[in-house]
């Protein structure tokens, strides 16, 4: 039985489960320019796939190695011991922004300062969306980019021994008249795409290496307790568990749900799981458009998220 068919039936079981985030983990790392955050993912020297789940474990040392509630008291802040264990697996944060004048791609190492180490911008006529990597091989990382209206998705590229990142082509999209959010796993070769409704459209990896305009070879509602979820946006998928990670539009709330059924396994709210975490999101969001989009897991559980035009990126770690 595989882990993700054991957390599905667990989750069958038991109902929906109900994540929060544990007070002790929970830090944030500067948000450089507080930019529009379209998508996250993050990658580390040690695999293609981007050897998360050790990158998580060190994150969990660090937690337990901390004495009483070092972390948990006032606002949330960078702990040393984390950048310590982020540094140590040479772990890279990948970040798409949006806005018409403002999309780009940004690579960033330093977590402590968060200035990106490079930034791809895009035509003014552009509104940038989601992003993943899509396929690596002995020399490059290939990652996919999509845009909101323009009816594009970019494939990009960049070397596996870092520097600049380049656009390598444009693949045609006509199917959908917007791109949201992107999601992808090297190792079954899916790429997972939505477009601001409650369906989650899968495609071959491979197709967007070589075609013009892939077509999808699966499409799922994405369920809560049997109600469709709209308005899905930023995916990211979980390489230890299989499974999906969703942001909403307009909803602090974080879906975890299975990609191939489109059911949902559980859900978090990053607000209501620490009110530190809510008073930063509530002072930042006069702006309309200041809501949460931004997720990444790192494996055992933890998390980087953050939200469009926010000060700050937070990292913490979920439990039932």
């Amino acid at each position: 039985m595989s882990i993700f068919t054991f957390i599905a039936f667990l989750a069958a079981a038991r109902g929906l489960s109900h994540y929060s985030l544990d007070p002790r983990s929970v830090a944030v790392f500067p948000h450089y320019q507080s930019p529009f955050t379209q998508g996250l993912f993050v990658l580390s020297s040690e695999s293609p796939a981007g050897g998360k789940a050790s990158v998580g474990r060190c994150l969990t040392g660090c937690l337990e190695s901390l004495s009483g509630e070092s972390l948990s008291r006032g606002k949330p802040r960078t702990s040393v011991c984390y950048v310590e264990c982020l540094r140590s697996h040479s772990l890279c944060l990948y970040e798409s922004v949006g806005g018409y004048g403002t999309s780009e791609f940004r690579v960033i190492r330093d977590f402590e300062e968060g200035v990106p180490e490079s930034r791809l911008s895009f035509p003014s006529t552009v509104f940038g969306e989601g992003s993943d990597l899509v396929h690596s091989n002995e020399t490059h990382h290939h990652f996919l980019m999509g845009t909101w209206r323009s009816k594009v998705i970019y494939l990009l590229s960049q070397s596996r021994e870092g520097g600049p990142v380049s656009l390598e082509r444009t693949i045609k999209m006509r199917q959908h008249r917007e791109l949201w959010g992107v999601a992808a796993d090297s190792l079954s070769q899916r790429v997972w795409i939505t477009t601001g409704e409650s369906e989650v459209y899968t495609y071959r990896a491979g197709d967007f290496l070589k075609d013009e305009n892939p077509i999808p070879i699966n499409v799922v509602t994405l369920r809560c307790d049997g109600q469709p979820i709209k308005r899905v946006n930023e995916l990211d998928y979980d390489k230890s568990t299989g499974t999906l990670w969703a942001n909403v539009w307009f909803s602090s709330l974080l879906y975890q749900f299975d990609p191939d059924s489109g059911k949902c396994l559980a859900k978090l709210d990053v607000e209501d799981s620490d009110p530190r975490i809510k008073k930063i999101a509530k002072a930042n969001q006069s702006n309309i458009n200041s809501v949460w989009n931004g997720i990444a897991t790192l494996g055992d559980r933890w998390l980087i998220f953050t939200g469009k035009l926010f000060p700050y990126i937070f990292i913490a770690r979920y439990t039932l």
